[in-house]
């Protein structure tokens, strides 16, 4: 159902392999030229009628609103629904909000009642929840059905406000038979914000059991802290103990209770019972610097001075787009309460800015007022004398620095890169009008300070998408809650290499920081270019720094720079201190065009204080303006105080590899740019632009074509939407080209552009500079200094014993690349072929080259006409290409496609690479080991047992990850795979078993696969990132008890929930020991060691852990890989009848790969480990979930994660 705007009644939706019903609204909003389309957005229209709708025996769920981002207008009523015998959830609500469940009977669903995994404001009323009818019962009996799993009667979400609501809701079968499920329980989608709102709204709740009504495991399981239920009517439980829920393994809680007010629910609730208690939820959003920090907040009662620290940061995304941390504690009325924070180290600190949030007061008393929570300010500190948090980056790192959009951050690391001759800056990885960067100022030192100025002082640079310099603007603000201290949209960026400086003293009033908590600085580029910064720094000069003085009526050009005063405020300030006229106790402020800028008095005595924002009238007066300008004491701070811009050293971003251009070359392959539409503020703009720029995309026909506009009088037909997807683009000159050739069209000519022929045709392009059919041509002839030869030295390899070999004698062959990693060349993307072979032949050259192809990022041009297509022997194509004046490109070069597109069909070909193989082992007589950074990891397989077999390595390494997993079943008895004995070039794998029905034998042939990668982040070649490390713990999980284990924290998030794989790396105790990996997230997870059920004792062990990002790809050796995080799909009944089967069928092995897996678990008691089935082969892999076999063995659903190369796969990380 892709549009909510339809009436389904009556309808039966049965048998399907995925849902019954979905609703999955189209959130591209359509073509707003469309008169019926104006105002409307798919996101936010209310549902027709969805009454009487039966949904039953569907694989999927039964009834879905999963559209991640709807949020009608007006609740969505779905009335009277019946769902039963799903494969999953009768009713998903998956992140909508407003959705309003009337009546209806969920039944027999695997998957639970109703599950809202997100969203929030939606309810429930007058609905019947059956886990397992008495139908269901008649059906076991009779063999026609499986076991009915513990599905909870209705999951909601635990990180929306103000949450859900639930009104005479009936649940049956929530009872305790043989199964510990509750009725209700917080949603087990992992969240990222780790934060319970206090409570759900509910009345007239119906059970039929005293327990199993409400639980907090599941939530509790992955991280959720701080959870407490308003149970102010009794109805979650006797109906006579009246008070709230809360969470029984966090004394936090608990603190400023009495003791003995709360006991224990129920069993497996994981909630303790407070009668007569009323708590109110205060959180706090925070800077980003608290969560990479290790910081706590400390609550602390004012009364009796006790106190207590929050032990869990709680990460979000606010605003829609910036990363910042939370704190938060449920706390009791009638006290007062003062909020502070420490470091890591235990040491006072404070986030930068704290924002207070307070949950909507419950309906008890004594409820916490607002007021009664306060923040305790420290007073400034050496902390305060640079509040820019990480403004120099000289941490190597970005934390405090974020994206004012989302787009990422490059941190640029080099000798000398930063704008003082530093070694780190920052970048934007995007470039577009108004991307860059914000930080949270600390605001307390704000607000210590008083009355003051501060200098604000900082660099901008901009680069194009290939990262060489270029002109541009550098737009900057500084705002203090709703105040905007300083603001200059025109910082003129000169592109030469060097830096622009920005540095201004401005005037700080203390009602400015009195009532605000935020404080941000924002730095943002304009067009074009990626924006650059450095050094950003706000100080303090105190409260009067400065004298003032008014320069002689008329006086041309205003003040002198470095004089000038910035702000309204400060004018304010000056004009009092020169007897001026203020205008309601402020100078009067405009923009005129014979006003000189900033402040000035007009002609009378002693005159008006006028400050003129026109910064593009700093050089007029009409005559009767004194300039008003600050006049430097002697003793006051050395610093340039307008926003002026000085040149830093020039420091390249990496060494220059092209030659000198000492003539503007004849074509440059620039085109032109026009604006999309001529009532937006481009209008009239004609702009040439390198072709590898990205620029948006519209498209011309000299034809007619439904749906596309002929605007006015044209000729043509014009487009945006494009493709049958409809997309919308932003892309290089040649590849806007092949988009309209592709659809039977062509680029516009600049004056049909101009002319307005595509104007309104979609996608808000209107706004923006379109690529044009027309080049540029310019009339000088290029010359260049001769360019460097390219290095043809080889790798330098020692051979043992001597004499050594020569190298031709071992590297008699050379890596083949596909031409396009897109490309269809029989599944191979690289392949070691023998020099005298004939293969397909690109070029590369390190300097431009008329016609040849440019790819973003990167550094070299590549071609395949040279002038004709060739294909020859290694030695052939290498001397084709240098009579091109070019060289032979490298591996790496071809596999990151920068020579994709260069023409003669060679995308389907495999292309001659520079690159020697260099064979993992000499022949017999000579003994080679490539060192550490030959290769960032390797895998393989082998056959161990018990005893252990001893693995070494292809390659040595300085800091050695080992993971490992079991592949194969050959015997039944529970056993996991262990490390021990690693060093530098080896390592013992061994087989362990828990306490199984043959006691604690030894266990026969296994084949287990390995990954071993050198500790740290990598990105490898084909784009795979990779994080390895090593954690010592004496941390152990045992079965029956809560999931818990030590965080790690990765060094930089994961653009998605990455793949962890864990195994221990050493052999400390003596019986049995796995490893759990808990509640896996973009930035975090936990681990510890796993004993089952066999009582093993804790000692101190060290895990190895490696995180993967999600996706399929080739290694730089051609062998395909595969990582996948499954949450759906998950092992659900541990050892068992049941499987779990990975499909590697689209990976292509030609042989069964080297896979490791591993198991997410978020919730519950008992840990298990992943284990091979009994099937492995190259297509297919099946796994349990597997716990030792005493008491038993069934394990709770729980997310499969899996990596896998080809076998022995050399992993290289990709070249800089």
């Amino acid at each position: 159902m892709p549009t909510p705007v339809n009436n389904y009644v009556g309808n039966v939706a049965a048998g399907s392999s995925s849902f019954g019903f979905w609703l999955e609204v189209m959130l591209r909003q359509p073509s707003r030229s469309l008169p019926i389309n104006r105002g409307k957005h798919p996101s936010s229209l209310p549902m027709g009628t969805f009454d009487d709708n039966v949904a039953h025996s569907n694989s999927g769920q039964g009834i879905a609103f999963y559209p991640l981002s709807y949020r009608p207008n007006k609740a969505a009523v779905a009335r009277n629904i019946r769902s039963y015998k799903n494969g999953a959830a009768g009713v998903r609500v998956g992140g909508a909000n407003l959705i309003r469940i009337e009546g209806g009977l969920m039944a027999d669903n695997k998957g639970g009642g109703i599950e809202a995994s997100g969203g929030h404001m939606n309810v429930v009323i007058n609905a019947t929840i059956v886990r397992k009818s008495t139908h269901q019962d008649m059906m076991l009996a009779e063999g026609r059905s499986t076991a009915q799993p513990c599905s909870i009667g209705i999951t909601y979400p635990n990180d929306k406000g103000p949450g859900s609501e639930f009104y005479n809701v009936v649940f049956k079968g929530y009872n305790g038979d043989g199964c510990w499920a509750p009725a209700l329980a917080g949603s087990n989608i992992s969240p990222r914000n780790k934060l319970y709102q206090s409570f759900i709204k509910h009345s007239n709740l119906t059970f039929d059991s005293p327990t199993h009504r409400i639980s907090s495991c599941p939530p509790q399981g992955m991280g959720v802290q701080s959870i407490a239920y308003d149970n102010l009517d009794g109805g979650l439980t006797d109906g006579a103990t009246k008070g709230f829920l809360i969470q029984n393994k966090y004394p936090q809680l608990t603190a400023f209770l009495p003791d003995g007010a709360c006991s224990e629910y129920t069993d497996r609730s994981c909630l303790l019972s407070c009668p007569d208690t009323c708590l109110r939820h205060a959180h706090f959003v925070t800077s980003p610097a608290a969560i990479h920090e290790g910081w706590k907040m400390v609550v602390t009662e004012r009364s009796t001075g006790d106190s207590v620290k929050t032990d869990r940061r709680i990460f979000t995304r606010y605003w829609g787009s910036h990363d910042i941390a939370k704190f938060g504690l449920a706390l009791p009325g009638g006290k007062q309460y003062d909020i502070s924070f420490v470091d890591g180290m235990g040491n006072p600190a404070w986030p930068g800015f704290v924002r207070k949030r307070m949950q909507e007061s419950p309906q008890c008393a004594p409820s916490l007022a607002a007021e009664d929570v306060k923040l305790a300010y420290p007073s400034p500190d050496s902390r305060c004398s640079n509040i820019v948090y990480n403004g120099d980056l000289e941490r190597g790192d970005k934390f405090g620095w974020l994206h004012v959009h989302n787009r990422g951050l490059n941190l640029m690391s080099g000798e000398g890169v930063g704008a003082e001759g530093t070694n780190h800056a920052l970048r934007s990885n995007m470039g577009k009008y108004w991307h860059g960067f914000i930080n949270y100022v600390d605001v307390s030192c704000l607000r210590g300070w008083g009355e003051t100025f501060v200098r604000l002082s900082g660099y901008f640079r901009a680069f194009d998408q290939n990262n060489n310099d270029i002109q541009s603007t550098g737009h900057l603000a500084f705002r203090i809650g709703g105040w905007t201290v300083y603001s200059n949209a025109n910082v003129a960026i000169p592109g030469d290499g060097t830096w622009a400086k920005v540095d201004v003293a401005l005037y700080i009033k203390p009602e400015m920081v009195d009532d605000e908590d935020t404080a941000i600085l924002e730095l943002e580029g304009g067009h074009p270019g990626k924006i650059a910064i450095d050094e950003w720094r706000i100080e303090n000069l105190g409260s009067a720094p400065f004298e003032y003085e008014a320069w002689p009526k008329g006086s041309a050009g205003g003040c002198p720079d470095g004089y000038h005063i910035a702000t309204k405020h400060e004018c304010t300030l000056a004009g009092k201190a020169v007897g001026g006229n203020l205008l309601n106790g402020e100078a009067k402020t405009g923009s005129w065009d014979w006003v000189p800028c900033g402040c000035s008095l007009s002609g009378g005595t002693p005159g008006v204080v006028h400050f003129d924002t026109n910064i593009n009238a700093c050089k007029q007066n009409d005559g009767g303006w004194r300039p008003l300008c600050r006049k430097m004491p002697s003793s006051a701070p050395s610093v340039s105080v307008a926003p002026s811009i000085s040149a830093a050293p020039s420091k390249s971003l990496r060494p220059s590899a092209g030659p000198t251009i000492s003539e503007a070359p004849t074509v440059l392959q620039e085109y032109y740019t026009a604006c999309g539409a001529s009532h937006f503020t481009c209008r009239g703009k004609k702009v040439a632009e390198h072709k590898d720029t990205k620029h948006e995309v519209r498209c011309c026909s000299d034809t007619h074509k439904g749906g596309w506009v002929q605007y006015g009088t044209c000729e043509v037909w014009g487009e945006s939407n494009l493709g049958e997807s409809n997309l919308c683009y932003e892309e290089t000159h040649a590849k806007a080209e092949t988009i309209c050739a592709d659809n039977g069209a062509r680029l516009c000519t600049a004056q049909e552009l101009l002319d307005d022929c595509t104007r309104g045709s979609g996608c808000g392009h209107d706004e923006h500079m379109i690529w044009s059919a027309d080049w540029v041509v310019l009339t000088a002839a290029p010359t260049f200094a001769p360019a460097p030869a390219p290095s043809t030295q080889s790798p330098t390899v020692t051979f043992a014993p001597s004499p050594s070999p020569s190298i031709s004698a071992v590297f008699q062959s050379k890596y083949t690349v596909c031409g396009s990693q897109a490309g269809d060349c029989k599944g191979t993307k690289t392949k070691v072929e023998e020099e005298d072979t004939n293969h397909e032949v690109r070029c590369c050259s390190e300097v431009w080259k008329s016609g040849w192809v440019k790819k973003p990022n990167c550094p070299i041009w590549g071609e395949s006409d040279l002038p004709n297509c060739y294909e020859g022997t290694h030695a052939e194509a290498e001397t084709i290409c240098v009579g091109q004046g070019a060289r032979l490109c490298t591996k790496s070069e071809l596999l990151a496609d920068c020579t994709r597109g260069s023409g003669c069909g060679h995308d389907n070909d495999m292309i001659w690479s520079s690159d020697p193989f260099v064979p993992p082992t000499a022949s017999p007589t000579v003994s080679f080991r490539p060192t550490a950074f030959g290769a960032t990891g390797e895998t393989g397989r082998v056959t161990t047992t018990s005893d252990g077999v001893t693995v070494n390595t292809r390659y040595v390494y300085a800091d050695p990850v080992i993971v490992a997993f079991i592949n194969t079943r050959n015997g039944p008895e529970s056993t996991d795979v262990r490390v021990k004995d690693v060093t530098s070039e080896s390592f013992r794998l061994f087989l362990e078993e828990a306490l199984g029905t043959d006691g604690w034998a030894g266990h026969g042939d296994e084949e287990v696969s390995y990954i071993v990668m050198e500790a740290g982040r990598h990105t490898l070649e084909g784009g795979l990132v990779v994080e390895a490390g090593r954690h010592i713990t004496s941390r152990v999980h045992i079965g029956g008890e809560e999931l818990d284990g030590d965080e790690i924290s990765f060094a930089a998030p994961f653009e998605a929930t990455p793949v962890v794989i864990t195994t221990l790396n050493t052999h400390n105790n003596g019986a049995f020991m796995s490893s759990l990996t808990i509640g896996v997230e973009e930035t975090v997870f936990k681990i510890s060691q796993e004993a089952l059920q066999t009582g093993t004792t804790a000692e101190s062990e060290t895990i190895g852990w490696m995180a993967f990002s999600t996706g399929e790809g080739t290694t730089s050796g051609g062998s395909p890989y595969i990582s996948r995080y499954d949450l759906d799909d998950r092992i659900e009944n541990g050892v068992g009848e049941t499987k779990y089967s990975i499909d590697l069928a689209d990976a292509n092995f030609v042989a069964p790969p080297d896979l490791v897996v591993g198991l997410d678990q978020f919730y519950g008691w008992d840990g298990a480990y992943a284990r091979g089935a009994g099937d492995f082969t190259a297509t297919l892999q099946t796994i349990y979930a597997e716990e030792d076999q005493s008491p038993g063995r069934t394990h709770f659903s729980v997310p499969v994660m899996w990596v896998g190369f080809g076998h022995n796969s050399d992993l290289y990380a990709q070249a800089e």
